[in-house]
C-alpha cells in the first residue's frame, strides 16, 4: 500500500498544533482585526439577498472559487477534505466506473437485437404487424421511466448495491429470455424481455452523474461522466451492427432464425457475466443495512453538501424555481430524445422513401410495386456512422472541454447547430430521393448522418455538467436522471408518432424539435453564473460553515 500514502509536502502539509492553537487565540494583530473586520456573508434572517463580492469575501475559499468560475454545483465543494484540504481519489473509482460501463454497454447492446433486422424477427418471432417491431424498441423506453424512480429512491439513500445487483440481475434475465423468445417464437416473451432490459437503464440513466459524484474529485468528473454516458452509446453501436454476428447468409442472402439462435445464445452467456463483475466490484456493504452499501470512504467527499440536507419535494421545489435550469434541461432532453429515436426508425423510412420498382405480372396482367430501398448492411451503416460518430465526439468532448462557462456555450451552442443542420439536410434528402442517384444519396445520407449523430449523441456528457451546476445546490443525481427522465419520454412518443405519417415525412418528427431546441438554447439560455447560482453557492458556504462548526 506503499504507493497510496500521500507524499508530505511543505506547502501542503497541515500546521503543526501549536502554532494552530496560537493562531485561533490570538485575536489582537492585523491578523485578528482583519477578521473582525470581515464582512458576513450569511444574509439576515428571513433575507435571501444576492450574495455581493463583498459578502463572499467572507465565504469559504472554495466557495468563492466556485462564484468566480460559475460551477456553482456540489462539485467543487466536494473536492476538500474535513480540514479544507484538496482531497486524495479513491483508488477504486476506476473499477467501479469500469464494472458500471460494461452493465451499460451490454445493456444497450441487447436492446438493439430484434432491431437492425426487421424482417428476421418478424419471422422469428411470427409478427405480423409493423407497430410490433416499434413497440420491441419503444416501449422499453417507457419501462424505464417508473424504473428511474425506483433507482432514485435506492441511490439516494445509500442502497448502491441493491440497486446494481437488480440491474445486473434485470439484464441477465433479459438476454436469456431474448433468446427463449426466438426458440418459443413469441412476440410476449420478446416484449417481456424488452422491459427488463428498459427496468436495467431506470439504474444505468440515474447513475450517469451519481458516480462521477459519488466516486470522482471534481477535475475528473466530466470524464468520469462522459465515459458513463458514452459506454451506452457504444454498446447501442455495437448493437447496430448484430447481423454481421448472426453467420453466414441463405442462398437468397438472407440470415436464418438458425443462426439468430446462435447469436442470441452466445450473447446470453456473455452476458451472464455480468453479475460475477458485479459481486467483485462492489464488495462494500454497509454494517446493519442488509445489502445496502456503505458510501464510499473518499477524502474528497468528506464534506457534506447543502444539497444532502434537502429532501426530495425540497429539491423539486428548489429545482422548479430555477429558470436556467428548466431551460438547459428541457432543450438538451429535446435534443437527446432525437438521437435516441433516430435509429429505431432508420431503415424503414429511408427505405421507402426511395423510388418503387414496378413489376408485371403476365398471368393475371397486374402491376406490383416493390421498395427499392437500402440493403440491411447499408441501414446497418448508416445507423453505425450516427452512433460512433456521437461516441467519437462526447468522448473527446468530455475529456477536452472545461468546466468553464464560455468554453461549454461554444461547445454545446456549436453541436446544437450541426444537429438541426444535419437533421434538416436528412429531411430534404427524403423529399428529393426519387430525383438522386440511389448511390449518390446514400453517400449524402452518410454525411448527414455523421453530423445529426454526433450533435444529438455527443452533448449529452457536457450538457449533465452544465445542469448539474444550474442546479446547484441540488445533488447532481437529480440533474442527470430529470434530463434522462424527460428524455426517454419524448424518444418514445416521436418514436412511436412516426408510424402514423407517411416515411418521407418521418424525420420532419425530428428536425423540427431539433431547431427549436436549438433556437431556444441559443435565444434563452446563459452559461454565465445567474443570481440563481450565487444564492445556491451562499447556501452551500452557509451549511459548510454549520456542519464545521458542529464538530
Amino acid at each position: 500500500k506503499l504507493w497510496l500514502t500521500p507524499i508530505p509536502l511543505p506547502f501542503f502539509s497541515p500546521a503543526p498544533r501549536a502554532n494552530r492553537a496560537s493562531r485561533r487565540s490570538d485575536t489582537g494583530g492585523a491578523a485578528g482585526a482583519a477578521r473582525a473586520a470581515r464582512p458576513q456573508f450569511v444574509p439576515a434572517e428571513g433575507q435571501r439577498e444576492l450574495p455581493t463580492p463583498s459578502r463572499l469575501a467572507g465565504a469559504p475559499s472554495s466557495c468563492r472559487a466556485v462564484v468566480g468560475s460559475g460551477l456553482c454545483g456540489v462539485t467543487a465543494l466536494g473536492a476538500m477534505d474535513n480540514h479544507g484540504r484538496a482531497g486524495r481519489a479513491d483508488p477504486r473509482r476506476f473499477v467501479v466506473l469500469a464494472c458500471f460501463c460494461f452493465h451499460s454497454f451490454i445493456q444497450c447492446f441487447c436492446f438493439m437485437d430484434f432491431s437492425t433486422d426487421a424482417s428476421l424477427a418478424d419471422t422469428a418471432l411470427g409478427m405480423q404487424e409493423e407497430v410490433q417491431d416499434g413497440m420491441l424498441y419503444y416501449l422499453g423506453f417507457a419501462a424505464t421511466l417508473p424504473a428511474m424512480w425506483v433507482s432514485l429512491w435506492l441511490l439516494l439513500n445509500s442502497y448502491d448495491w441493491t440497486a446494481g445487483f437488480i440491474m445486473s440481475a434485470l439484464i441477465v434475465g433479459g438476454a436469456w429470455l431474448r433468446l427463449l423468445s426466438v426458440q418459443k417464437e413469441s412476440f410476449a416473451i420478446a416484449l417481456t424481455s424488452t422491459i427488463m432490459l428498459g427496468a436495467a437503464g431506470g439504474v444505468i440513466f440515474t447513475s450517469f452523474t451519481f458516480i462521477p459524484e459519488r466516486w470522482f474529485p471534481v477535475n475528473e468528473r466530466p470524464f468520469a461522466t462522459a465515459l458513463a454516458v458514452q459506454s451506452n452509446y457504444a454498446g447501442w453501436a455495437m448493437g447496430c451492427l448484430n447481423p454481421t454476428m448472426f453467420g453466414h447468409k441463405d442462398s437468397e442472402g438472407d440470415h436464418t432464425v438458425h443462426h439468430l439462435k446462435t447469436f442470441l445464445l452466445y450473447q446470453a452467456i456473455v452476458t451472464s457475466v455480468a453479475l460475477p463483475i458485479h459481486f467483485l466490484a462492489n464488495t462494500e456493504f454497509a454494517v446493519g443495512s442488509g445489502l445496502a452499501p456503505s458510501r464510499p470512504k473518499v477524502v474528497h467527499a468528506a464534506v457534506e453538501s447543502a444539497g444532502e440536507k434537502l429532501s426530495f419535494l425540497q429539491t423539486l421545489r428548489l429545482l422548479a424555481g430555477r429558470p436556467q435550469y428548466i431551460i438547459h434541461s428541457a432543450c438538451y432532453a429535446v435534443l437527446g430524445s432525437v438521437g435516441y429515436a433516430v435509429t429505431g426508425v432508420v431503415d424503414s423510412c429511408f427505405s421507402a422513401a426511395l423510388p418503387h420498382i414496378a413489376s408485371y405480372n403476365a398471368t393475371d396482367q397486374t402491376t406490383t410495386y416493390e421498395e427499392d430501398g437500402f440493403s440491411n448492411e447499408q441501414s446497418m451503416g448508416l445507423n453505425l456512422i450516427f452512433v460512433c460518430t456521437g461516441v467519437i465526439s462526447g468522448l473527446i468532448v468530455g475529456k477536452l472541454v472545461p468546466d468553464l462557462p464560455r468554453t461549454q456555450a461554444y461547445v454545446v451552442r456549436s453541436l446544437f447547430l450541426l444537429a438541426a443542420s444535419a437533421l434538416l439536410g436528412v429531411q430534404i434528402l427524403l423529399l428529393a430521393a426519387a430525383h438522386i442517384d440511389k448511390d449518390v444519396l446514400y453517400a449524402l445520407l452518410l454525411v448527414c448522418m455523421c453530423g445529426a449523430g454526433a450533435g444529438t449523441l455527443g452533448f449529452t456528457g457536457i450538457g449533465m455538467r452544465v445542469t448539474a451546476a444550474k442546479s446547484h445546490p441540488a445533488q447532481e443525481i437529480y440533474a442527470g436522471s430529470i434530463i434522462e427522465f424527460f428524455l426517454l419520454g419524448i424518444a418514445a412518443l416521436l418514436g412511436l408518432l412516426t408510424y402514423v405519417v407517411p416515411a418521407s415525412g418521418t424525420f420532419w418528427f425530428f428536425a423540427i424539435p431539433a431547431c427549436c431546441a436549438a433556437l431556444v438554447l441559443f435565444t434563452f439560455a446563459s452559461f454565465y453564473p445567474t443570481q440563481e447560482d450565487a444564492r445556491g453557492a451562499l447556501l452551500a458556504s452557509e451549511t459548510v460553515s454549520t456542519s464545521r462548526s458542529t464538530r
